[in-house]
């Protein structure tokens, strides 16, 4: 079992992250093992120890060591961990162990440029950005691929936006490389009206960091399309983003709107499924929407049962009962 390095806590915030650190080094765990890693990464947030750095390295390269599908679903895995927790340096950090093992892979490279855009480190997003929108081109280019299609339009979107003030001209190219290929998009959608809603949830979110208002009434009317339709609304890339995208928008103008979004879901899973761990995972989720609106008591009221039936359930290490289990220590610091 994997042992914690002598720290001596001095802050709030230190205290809070070797408490929870304790907890998981006190489980079983592997030194190689997301978990552990990430825990090493929450440390290094709030800590600045060298030989405690070093040992996150040494995690990162543990659980990446070579080329394969598994080491990027552990990073990028540990990458949304470390997000969740607002461990954003470290996050960063495993990003950019993740685009070095896949230079060529896109998908890392947008990874880096989102992570490095969360902490203000705008010359890494350019970079990683830059690389992302040349590999998601060349895909484009050879493939008449919907999905590859949007996800360049969506990155070439990112690109302008990243730009500085001194860059107009090349911002507003960019722009334009973005709507060529939102409008080849809407060409391979053809007849498919699913196809074109997928068109229209990536246009959206393209303009969501600069017409936020104009990109929220798209996602709302989008999930109004899919209101009679729960296996699309929960079982679909569709689905899932325009419910992400409106909760991304309400929540930061702190709108109770935001509930009746994620209810939706909720109602979907347990018609689809009846009570079953994906209903009561909506229900956590639901919970931690109250949470960010400031009712700690309603959220406490839906977190705390879905973590006692998802425990029951499955293992007390399955990553759905850590979520409940982190959203749980949430409340008790925001209470």
């Amino acid at each position: 079992m994997p042992e914690l390095p002598p720290l001596t806590a001095t802050t709030d915030a230190q205290r809070q992250a070797l408490a929870a650190a304790r907890e998981v080094a006190a489980t079983p765990l592997r030194e190689k093992s997301v978990d552990w890693v990430a825990t090493l990464g929450t440390l290094t947030e709030v800590f600045d120890d060298p030989e405690l750095h070093a040992r996150y390295e040494r995690g990162l390269a543990a659980i990446g060591p070579y080329r394969c599908a598994a080491a990027f679903d552990r990073l990028e895995e540990l990458v949304k961990e470390l997000r969740a927790r607002d461990c954003l340096r470290a996050a960063l950090q495993a990003a950019l162990a993740l685009a070095e093992l896949f230079a060529d892979n896109a998908f890392a490279r947008s990874m880096v440029a989102n992570c490095a855009r969360a902490v203000g480190d705008q010359e890494t997003a350019h970079e990683h950005l830059a690389a992302a929108t040349r590999l998601l081109d060349e895909t484009a280019k050879q493939e008449d691929d919907l999905t590859s299609v949007l996800h360049a339009a969506r990155c070439w979107s990112e690109f302008a936006h990243l730009t500085r003030p001194s860059q107009a001209e090349f911002a507003s190219w960019a722009d334009g490389r973005a709507k060529n290929h939102f409008a080849r998009a809407a060409m391979l959608a053809g007849d498919d009206p699913d196809a074109h809603r997928r068109v229209r949830l990536a246009a959206a979110k393209s303009r969501a960091p600069g017409d936020p208002s104009a990109a929220l009434t798209e996602a709302l009317a989008l999930l109004d399309e899919l209101a009679d339709r729960p296996g699309m609304l929960a079982n679909s890339e569709l689905g899932w983003g325009a419910t992400e995208l409106a909760l991304q928008l309400l929540l930061a103008r702190r709108e109770d709107r935001a509930l009746a979004v994620q209810q939706r879901l909720v109602d979907a899973k347990l018609v689809l499924y009846g009570e079953c761990p994906a209903t009561w995972l909506e229900r956590h989720n639901l919970g931690t929407v109250h949470l960010q609106l400031g009712d700690i008591t309603r959220a406490r009221a839906l977190i705390e049962p879905a973590y006692e039936a998802l425990r029951a359930e499955l293992e007390d290490d399955h990553p759905q009962v850590r979520m409940c289990k982190r959203s749980l220590e949430r409340l008790t610091r925001a209470a």
